[in-house]
C-alpha cells in the first residue's frame, strides 16, 4: 500500500476570490443555487496534486470548489483528472460534472457523465459514477459502465480497475465487436 504525503493546494490566483460570495466579478461565476450550499469556503480554478514522495499520482482541476472542514470533504464542479502512472508519466484522463474528495483519504468519487480515457485514446469508461482510491491504485463504479477498448465495446453493472486501466474487469459485462486473439 502507497504512502501518501498531505495533498498540496495550488491556485492560479492566490485566494483572490476564495470565497465567491464576497466577489462581484469572477471568471467562473458560481450559479446562484450553488451559494446555499453550507460550505466553509468556496473556491475557484483549483488544481489539487497528489504526491508519492515527490512524485505525482494524480492531479485534479475544478473551476468551482466548496470545502466543507467539518466533514473533511471537498465538493468540486466541473472536474477534470488526469493520473499518472508509477514512472509519473501521464495515464488517463477523466472528466466529470462533479467530484468529492475525502482529504482525510484522498479518495475520490466522479459523479455525472463519467468518462476516463488512457492517454494513448485506446480505452475509454464511460459512467454516472467512478470511485478513486489513490492508496489502493484502484478505480470502480458499480453502476452501468461502457468500456470501450479499440473497436471492442462492453456495456456492464460496473467495473473494477487498476489506475493505469491495465486490468479492466466488467460485471456482467455484454461485448459488441468482440475480437479474440489466438
Amino acid at each position: 500500500m502507497l504512502r501518501y504525503r498531505h495533498l498540496t493546494i495550488v491556485m492560479s490566483t492566490v485566494m483572490s476570490c476564495a470565497v465567491l460570495a464576497g466577489c462581484s466579478q469572477s471568471q467562473n461565476p458560481v450559479a446562484e443555487g450553488d451559494l446555499a450550499l453550507p460550505a466553509d469556503q468556496v473556491m475557484s480554478d483549483v488544481q489539487y496534486d497528489v504526491r508519492d514522495l515527490g512524485v505525482l499520482r494524480a492531479r485534479l482541476f475544478a473551476d468551482t470548489a466548496y470545502v466543507f472542514e467539518d466533514a473533511s470533504k471537498v465538493l468540486m464542479r466541473p472536474v477534470r483528472l488526469t493520473l499518472f502512472d508509477q514512472e509519473g508519466k501521464k495515464a488517463a484522463h477523466l472528466t466529470a460534472l462533479e467530484g468529492t474528495m475525502d482529504t482525510r483519504t484522498q479518495a475520490m468519487v466522479a459523479k455525472g457523465h463519467v468518462v476516463l480515457v488512457t492517454e494513448d485514446g485506446n480505452r475509454r469508461i464511460e459512467t454516472e459514477e467512478l470511485h478513486y482510491d489513490p492508496r489502493a491504485d484502484m478505480i470502480w463504479s458499480d453502476l452501468k459502465t461502457t468500456y470501450t477498448e479499440g473497436e471492442t465495446k462492453v456495456v456492464g453493472d460496473g467495473f473494477t480497475s487498476d489506475g493505469r486501466m491495465d486490468d479492466v474487469r466488467v460485471k456482467n459485462g455484454k461485448a459488441q465487436n468482440l475480437k479474440i486473439e489466438m
